[in-house]
């Protein structure tokens, strides 16, 4: 008999999978623009449809927003021997601005800002822009030289707004449109000038499978129906139902019921029939392959940007005490960090070299997310407490590694006897019984002035 109907699981994956299989196969066409005598150039991937996935899927908007602040909120350096601090300043002031388009371009595909001027005409700020209020609009006019010629513009369109329209900075216009606002564009690369596909795009049967689960448990608690099983009981005094009925009354009864083992009393006027106590399993028979899925999905986003799961502060993988799996995965993910950050920087060093005049290379510090001292002086400690290096390799390293304990009275002096041996374990290598010639603990003797260190032995 059928119970319960279990919701769709597919119908909405499909749906997703259609928008964007749709634009990936048809790229969206330039809009002619007859109005301005130009042509409109979309996005690949229209920002409706990725707002739609990653509002929806919570480890794929952690993972753009948390990215995007790794690569953006940090200390900027310029590589000069001038005298760069005001333009240091100005990046750092305007740290947020940037990171909110840094988000707009990982989930997009594109962001811009408006550059912003104060009462010198000097650059004061910029300020992001809204990317679904963003398009590219190709013009053909004339330039300085009365040529006819192709120019592309940043146009931010808001409804009941005339529309802005701007220019980007890191292309060159006619002096005609010297009173147009500017524009900082992050965005295009091998498919585009101006566009790139979102970086998730590439995990999207993953995002949209994590959608669909999603909303199948938010269907499944808005039903109500939980119940793992039914236990019927039939025992007399009332007539027996069909199975018809049965269904009904099963349906009828399930409806107020919560979650647990629904229990359903039928009673029959034949006194024949015995006490019948039957338990009916109604639970989802797929339900650990959707869990496994569901596991599969977030895993593969996390991969798509390399992000350790610690990173959003997710903490259910163990591993042993001398285990570095963890230190590892973040020094693959500061790899893909400053992969990340190179395009970023490369832009950032045309905005200089434009109004600030330093044409000399950006740098964006990676965070620190491990501090590899700990790692680094253990490993010491275990290779000298192995015999495998000598006390003075041992202390020179760990001075290296602590450089705050590097002063003149740490120099480490070579003739000492001491500096040059090998332990195990604490105890000194190749030594047997020590003999007044042989000993290394005589010659350390002989060192300190001669000093009597029979008594360490008579003890």
């Amino acid at each position: 008999m059928e119970i319960n109907t279990p919701p769709k699981i597919n119908e909405q994956y499909f749906i997703n999978k259609r928008q964007v299989d749709e634009v990936i196969e048809k790229p969206a066409t330039n809009k002619p623009d007859d109005e301005n005598n130009g042509v409109i150039i979309r996005p690949y991937i229209p920002v409706a449809v990725c707002d739609n996935l990653i509002l929806q899927t919570v480890y794929l908007s952690k993972c753009i927003n948390t990215f995007a602040e790794d690569m953006v909120l940090n200390d900027f350096n310029i590589q000069s021997e001038k005298d760069y601090t005001s333009i240091i300043d100005f990046w750092e002031l305007n740290q947020d601005e940037l990171c909110n388009q840094v988000k707009d371009y990982l989930s997009y595909g594109f962001g811009g800002a408006e550059i912003v001027y104060d009462t010198s005409n000097n650059v004061a700020e910029i300020l992001q822009i809204p990317a679904d209020t963003l398009h590219i609009r190709k013009e053909t006019k004339n330039d300085d030289n009365g040529e006819p010629n192709t120019y592309f513009y940043a146009v931010q369109q808001v409804a009941g707004k005339e529309d802005v329209k701007m220019r980007l900075s890191h292309l060159t216009y006619p002096k005609s449109d010297d009173e147009l606002t500017e524009c900082f564009w992050i965005g295009g690369g091998r498919r585009s000038d101006f566009y790139d596909y979102p970086c998730w795009l590439e995990c999207f049967n993953h995002v949209s499978a994590s959608v669909s689960l999603d909303l199948l448990d938010a269907q499944k608690l808005a039903d109500g129906n939980l119940i793992s099983g039914v236990l019927v009981i039939t025992r007399p005094p009332v007539s027996p139902l069909n199975d018809d009925d049965l269904d009904a009354t099963l349906e009828e009864k399930m409806e107020n019921h919560g979650s647990g083992v629904f229990t359903l009393e039928l009673t029959t006027l034949n006194p024949d029939i015995p006490l019948n106590v039957q338990y009916v399993q109604i639970s989802e028979s797929n339900y650990t392959y959707l869990k496994e899925l569901a596991d599969k999905s977030d895993s593969k986003i996390l991969a798509t940007f390399k992000m350790p799961k610690a990173r959003l502060l997710i903490d259910d993988t163990t591993e042993s005490m001398n285990s570095n799996k963890t230190n590892t995965l973040y020094k693959i993910y500061s790899i893909e960090l400053n992969n990340a950050q190179r395009p970023l920087e490369k832009n950032i060093r045309k905005f200089n070299n434009k109004y600030f005049e330093c044409a000399d290379k950006v740098e964006i510090v990676t965070p620190v997310f491990v501090d590899d001292k700990d790692v680094e002086s253990q490993t010491t400690i275990n290779l000298f407490d192995k015999g495998l290096i000598t006390l003075g390799q041992a202390v020179e390293k760990i001075l290296s590694i602590y450089p705050e304990f590097n002063n003149e009275e740490a120099v480490i002096d070579y003739d000492n006897p001491v500096y040059n041996e090998r332990y195990y374990n604490g105890n000194p290598l190749g030594l047997t019984e020590p003999t007044e010639d042989e000993s290394m603990i005589y010659n350390i003797g002989d060192y300190i002035d001669n000093a009597k260190i029979e008594e360490v032995f008579s003890r």
